[in-house]
């Protein structure tokens, strides 16, 4: 029979000249022994459609140490990549059990019998693990030694929309992109046993285990919906709708579906009893904003901060032509200042302009649905009178010269000029606590004691990103006004709003400057705090950036940056939050000593 505890046991390729001594933390020597390969159920030596692929270090096996080990997994049969990662150890050489591929089969071309090569390398290249595994049917027919052994697998089952496409993420608060999905959610299946003609249903909040789990039901705090009763035909479950479940803004996070096979209300998971899920030790499906929500949202901030840029451009503007009309002695002089009234009635009509494109937008953008489209257009009008009440503001200014006024309509002017990239940022806190997705926070503060620091996007915030391989670069410390929000700074070029080439400022450690995986995976070691040198003051401060394009710039409104030290809740947070922050407060985490 499989068992459902035992790793599938990878006899580590032996590297000459590059292994640890003997004896070194107390474990086997690196190149001489094992790593362990389970999926998402716990079991080793099974890999399903529909489940995940993990990988970590038994107890008595020692890698290098704070060193990068890359993971790829490729499908022998069409001999294309189906995942890669860098992962990295800490420092006594441990992988932490970590996935480096889930739902075989949803978004790559895996199906039963594929044989599927694991291959794992050091920063040398040499090769450390070198292994291929099946792919196990989902009704699968075990004969050996004259006896048949016939272990239940679980049925694949997946979020999909009505077509039956797998979809992990559900779009809510505007209409959908091309490429996006929104509710309802449908469920899909295959692989049930063919005497069950009917099964139930669930969608739950997201949680590691289900195995052995009573599912929850209405009145518990992890239940959404169901039991929807699915029928099976030839044990195929068409999609199959909840209707039930319209998710909104209210609903954004992570979610897993359970199928209750027998319909007892319990998660099954024995030798000859299995249940279903789309979630167990990994997500399910998440509900998260679509890309047009955040288009609005950003032209609505945008928009603001032109209003508020336009109104102290006419403010500046007013008590430039107030001070020269006061202080107006002779004909020049008073005319001069009639000069100056006259910009500053243009610089406030402007400003008015500015201030009701600023209203409509935010309309547009608080709509049941987002109309991202009204929304933009209002942006570029208040965009349009918040440079032009500037100019007037500057005007005025510099006709009566008023150096007080003529600075702040210029701070007006940067500030008008900055609107439209500054609310492009994607701001979210990435630096992590834990390898797992429900046992950890994300965390701003760390110490030099602590075990180690991870990386981690929060899914509900992946809106309008397609899940990539990104470059996850530590950045040493760098000002939000003076170096990430500096209009001036910022190259107008690239595929976002903008950019700034961060390769220099990376952290390089023994381990390397940067790593790699997708931005869906789960907590990924990023670094090993006991491994930084620390300054005089006995304090490091790192930014930190997900490099779409992997070629060493930030691209505003395209990569993902944390500099967000002001919550921890893994949300989208807009540069006008941290508009009255001090600067030295806003970073994307510290080590103290």
């Amino acid at each position: 029979m499989r068992g459902t505890t035992i790793a599938v046991i990878l006899m580590l390729v032996a590297v000459q000249g590059c292994g640890l001594e003997e004896g070194n933390y107390g474990k086997l020597p690196y190149g001489s022994s094992t790593l362990a390969i389970t999926n998402a159920e716990g079991e080793g030596s099974v890999l399903r459609t529909g489940t995940a692929v993990n990988l970590s270090t038994p107890a008595d096996v020692a890698l290098q140490p704070d060193t990068i080990y890359e993971v790829s997994l490729t499908n022998l049969r069409t001999m294309k990549l189906v995942a890669q990662v860098q992962l990295l150890t800490d420092t006594s050489g441990t992988l932490e059990r970590t996935s480096v591929a889930h739902d075989l089969g949803e978004f790559n071309d895996v199906q039963d019998n594929d044989e599927l090569q694991v291959l794992v390398t050091d920063p040398k290249h040499n090769t450390i693990v070198d292994t291929r595994l099946p792919v196990t049917p989902h009704i699968p027919d075990f004969q050996g030694h004259g006896f048949q052994v016939d272990e239940r697998q679980p049925a694949h089952v997946f979020s999909c929309d009505s077509a039956g496409t797998a979809v992990n993420g559900f779009v809510v608060g505007a209409l959908p992109d091309p490429g996006e999905v929104a509710a309802p959610i449908y469920v899909r299946g295959s692989g049930f046993p063919r005497t069950v003609s009917t099964v139930d249903i669930y969608v739950v909040k997201d949680r590691d285990k289900w195995q052995g789990s009573s599912i929850p039901l209405p009145g518990d705090a992890d239940y959404i919906a169901g039991p929807v009763v699915g029928d099976l035909v030839a044990g195929v479950l068409a999609p199959t709708a909840i209707p039930s479940w319209q998710p909104t803004g209210k609903d954004l996070g992570p979610y897993d579906i359970l199928v209750d096979v027998d319909r007892n209300g319990t998660y099954d998971y024995g030798f000859s009893e299995k249940d279903a899920s789309d979630g167990e030790d990994k997500v399910g499906l998440t509900i998260q904003y679509g890309a047009a929500w955040v288009r609005a949202k950003s032209a609505a901030e945008a928009a603001q901060t032109s209003a508020d840029a336009a109104a102290s451009a006419a403010t500046a503007a007013d008590q430039a032509a107030t001070d020269a009309e006061n202080a107006a002695k002779g004909a020049d002089a008073l005319a001069l200042a009639q000069q100056a009234r006259a910009e500053a009635n243009a610089a406030k009509s402007e400003s008015q302009k500015a201030s009701s494109a600023a209203t409509q937008a935010s309309t547009a953008f608080n709509q049941t649905l987002a109309d991202d489209k009204t929304a933009t257009a209002q942006s570029d009008l208040a965009d349009t009178a918040a440079k032009s009440a500037a100019s007037h503001a500057t005007k005025a200014a510099d006709l009566v010269k008023d150096t007080q006024q003529a600075t702040k309509a210029y701070e007006a002017q940067m500030k008008a000029l900055a609107a439209q990239m500054a609310a492009k940022h994607l701001l979210v806190n990435l630096a992590y606590s834990s390898s797992s997705r429900t046992g950890g926070t994300w965390q701003n503060d760390y110490s030099r004691s602590s075990s180690t620091i991870y990386t981690y996007v929060n899914p509900p915030v992946q809106a309008g990103a397609k899940h990539a391989w990104v470059s996850k670069w530590i950045v040493k410390h760098q000002s939000w006004n003076n170096y990430w929000n500096n209009w001036e700074l910022i190259e107008k070029a690239g595929k976002g709003y903008g950019r700034l080439y961060i390769k220099d400022k990376a952290l390089t450690t023994l381990s390397g400057t940067i790593q790699m995986s997708c931005t869906n995976s789960p907590p990924i070691k990023i670094i090993n705090p006991g491994t930084l040198p620390m300054d005089t003051v006995n304090v490091l401060t790192f930014d930190v950036v997900f490099d779409y394009d992997n070629d060493g710039y930030y691209d505003v409104g395209r990569d993902f940056l944390d500099v967000v030290s002001i919550r921890t809740d893994g949300s989208l947070v807009s540069a006008k939050d941290l508009a009255s922050i001090p600067d030295d407060q806003i970073y994307g985490f510290k080590v103290v000593k």
